[in-house]
């Protein structure tokens, strides 16, 4: 890794985590971060379905009702479980 890769990496990785409004040491601590084939498989549809990538997208921002919240950690989307948890939860209540 060249010394111009480095920093690179670091300063873009804070600012995603900070564009996103979450902290980056809530994710690290006591929480299973699930990939994105386990938190689809976790809402119900196919590990292979690109769904969680489609309601990521700006240009897809209110298609769906519901869009489960997510951390960038170590450059991977991840999902919190408890996060993913309340977010069912909250859209169980809704219905």
């Amino acid at each position: 890794m060249t010394e111009y890769q480095k920093p690179k990496e670091a300063s873009s990785a804070l600012g995603r985590f900070e564009n996103s409004g979450i902290v980056a040491g809530v994710a690290a601590e006591n929480q299973r971060l699930l990939t994105q084939k386990e938190a689809s498989v976790m809402l119900g549809y196919s590990q292979n379905s690109n769904i969680l990538a489609q309601m990521r997208m700006p240009k897809n921002k209110g298609k769906w009702e519901f869009t489960p919240r997510f951390i960038i950690f170590n450059g991977e989307i991840r999902y919190p479980l408890d996060w993913l948890n309340e977010d069912i939860k909250k859209l169980k209540e809704g219905c």
